[in-house]
């Protein structure tokens, strides 16, 4: 299993957020509009198991019912992050939001199933 890292995230001096890796196999940055397709059927791929009328599913459909609808939440958040590997792929996904001047929620939380269970998730609930 790689081993996760700590992560700091920070503003640049034109206010844009970057990403440091220390030690690890898995970074962590925000995400950029080319990731957004990969973004979009990470989630779609990885709430699936919310599927269905029995068990522990209790959704009649995907986690986003359109593409417009995943960009409309992507516009309300205060940063998209994403988890990236050594090639730049991405593992994983988390969206932050503001709850108020002095609270802030995340999700959806999404992980790709290959990436499940190696600290993809618990990388990004760190940043």
């Amino acid at each position: 299993m790689p081993e996760c890292s700590q992560f700091v995230l920070s503003s640049t001096e034109n206010g844009n957020m970057a990403s440091s890796r220390v030690g690890s196999q898995i970074a962590v940055r925000p995400a950029r509009q080319e990731d957004m397709d990969s973004v979009f059927n990470i989630i779609l791929e990885s709430y699936q198991v919310e599927r269905g009328a029995t068990g522990v599913s209790f959704h009649a459909g995907n986690r986003y019912d359109s593409r417009a609808f995943f960009e409309s939440d992507v516009k309300q958040s205060l940063v998209l992050l994403v988890a990236v590997d050594p090639q730049a792929s991405i593992l994983g996904v988390v969206r932050v939001v503001s709850d108020g001047p002095e609270a802030v929620s995340f999700g959806p939380l999404a992980v790709s199933i290959k990436s499940q269970r190696k600290g993809v998730g618990k990388a990004l609930i760190q940043q």
